[in-house]
């Protein structure tokens, strides 16, 4: 009798005990995809990947991301505008072109994608790139300080 005691007394223990070690749950972060970049993805068929402003002071920085085009057309970038309450301003837009099926990385181009505007280091910018097929992608993006991965792209010091 002791020894069924003894027995049950264990069973009873591991299943109080079950709930606690599981309980991460379905919807935690150990479930998610992994995102290692400090940007702003929005995927889809035209998607928007690792999206920042890079500012060295508040105000003005230069807006980078990958640009990844999953149509059968190439596709060009029209225009990238405020898409909240904010007042952004971007310029040097317009020779952004994406091949049909191709990735382009806006950090990378000869001339950097410049927006001023009301932010600072830590904020979130909302804004709507717009693409020549009438296609707009909206993503909340950071403003991060250039330093570490950001530290190579170049940053206007002053509005034009």
């Amino acid at each position: 009798m002791h020894a069924r005691r003894s027995f049950l007394s264990a069973v009873a223990a591991a299943a109080l005990a079950f709930p606690a070690l599981t309980a991460c749950g379905f919807d935690m972060g150990t479930n998610r995809e992994y995102q290692p970049g400090a940007g702003s993805n929005e995927v889809g068929e035209i998607s928007v990947l690792n999206a920042a402003i890079v500012a060295a002071t508040p105000d003005r920085g230069s807006f980078v991301a990958s640009i990844n085009n999953g149509t059968d057309d190439a596709i060009k970038l029209t225009s990238i505008e405020s898409g909240g309450a904010g007042d952004i301003t971007v310029r040097n837009v317009g020779n952004v072109e994406v091949a049909k099926h191709g990735l382009v990385n806006l950090a990378a181009a000869a001339e950097p994608i410049v927006a001023f505007g009301k932010f600072e280091l830590g904020n979130n910018v909302d804004l709507v790139l717009s693409f020549d097929n009438g296609s707009t992608v909206e993503v909340t993006v950071p403003v991060v300080a250039n330093v570490g991965q950001w530290e190579d792209i170049p940053v206007p010091s002053a509005p034009e």
